[in-house]
């Protein structure tokens, strides 16, 4: 009896601790994907978990430009799933798309510094509605953000 008493307890207390890991990475912002832009400029897709269940995860989209300064762009707050995604560099158009599995679902042109939302299923010719990100003060970073760790040595 007290073996199983045992047994449950450490069960009980596995589980709990499953549940907490599970949480913890919901609970942290993913990036979904990244590139790195010919002029400098970073793009990231970032999805971060709502606490509801009925819109699960919003997915947002940044761009970093070459003197540290952030902007964002809205891309969907009704997500059910984390999903894969990647960037396409297309240098003749000087533009990134950003793909959702196999679908593209963002463009972001890198002369003009705009960026369009595009219609899964749906294809889209011509002049695409662009828009430019809301661009932060300088300083601000996102949550999510860890500046690359760098071998310099440290100043004495």
């Amino acid at each position: 009896m007290v073996k199983a008493k045992i047994v449950f307890l450490l069960l009980f207390v596995a589980l709990l601790v499953a549940v907490g890991l599970w949480l913890k990475i919901l609970a942290t912002p993913g990036i979904v994907a990244q590139a790195v832009l010919p002029n400098g400029i970073q793009i990231y897709l970032v999805q971060t978990f709502n606490w509801n269940l009925g819109e699960r995860f919003t997915t947002s989209f940044y761009c970093r430009a070459t003197n540290g300064v952030w902007g964002w762009c809205y891309y969907n707050h009704q997500e059910d799933w984390p999903w894969r995604g990647r960037v396409e560099l297309d240098h003749q158009l000087k533009r990134a798309t950003i793909f959702q599995r196999d679908t593209p679902v963002i463009i972001f042109d890198w002369e003009t510094q705009t960026y369009g939302r595009l219609r899964q299923k749906r294809t889209v010719n011509g002049a695409q509605p662009l828009e430019t990100p809301h661009w932060r003060t300088p300083g601000w970073t996102p949550e999510w953000w860890q500046p690359p760790v760098t071998n310099k040595p440290l100043a004495r």
